[in-house]
């Protein structure tokens, strides 16, 4: 196919219905230093990722480009459209990651207070509150990302895992039309 100079062609890559896909909330949350006695309070935008098995498109590469999201309605033969990402070639075996941005159906209130300070350590107490307004449950990944090489989280109302030396990550479910609390508190070292 030849494309003339600053042209563009769109083209229809797939059509197949049903097609198995992992829809899935994502927050992220970079935690900052603040003085002692310090409270910040925080609206967060969750993020919506549709993750699309390349296995399940054929046994072959998949190009990259602009792909975008329609969901089916239900009771109904129409589609509505819920967002769009660009995803490099995914090779055989591969994923397509697709971000789709913020949602508004789940929202995350974050507290953050210090509650201590002393010269080689720092103290936190953080409530995250979240909020589904669909009509189902679903669950959140919330990272936090430390300011610093050295912490430790006490006192938690969820399990999380260590992603990296500065990630910990609580999966937080969320049950229809409800709100859910996570609270913990956490150390980092001033060094």
């Amino acid at each position: 196919m030849l494309l003339p100079a600053k042209g563009g062609k769109h083209f229809l890559y797939k059509a197949e219905e049903n097609v198995p896909v992992i829809h899935s909330y994502h927050l992220a949350h970079n935690v900052n230093y603040r003085g002692r006695g310090d409270t910040n309070v925080e609206d967060l935008p969750v993020t919506t990722r549709y993750t699309i098995s390349g296995n399940g498109l054929g046994e072959h590469n998949h190009p990259g480009g602009v792909f975008r999201i329609y969901e089916k309605v239900k009771n109904d033969n129409s589609a509505v459209f819920v967002g769009s990402d660009t995803s490099p070639i995914v090779r055989k075996g591969g994923d397509f990651k697709l971000d789709t941005g913020k949602t508004h159906d789940i929202t995350a209130i974050y507290t953050v207070k210090n509650i201590d300070s002393y010269q080689h350590m720092t103290n936190y107490e953080v409530t995250v509150i979240f909020t589904n307004t669909k009509n189902e449950t679903v669950s959140v990944e919330f990272s936090e990302i430390m300011n610093r090489p050295d912490w430790g989280i006490r006192d938690k109302s969820h399990d999380y895992s260590k992603k990296d030396s500065r990630t910990a990550v609580f999966l937080v479910d969320i049950d229809a039309d409800s709100k859910t609390e996570l609270t913990y508190s956490f150390y980092t070292e001033n060094k």
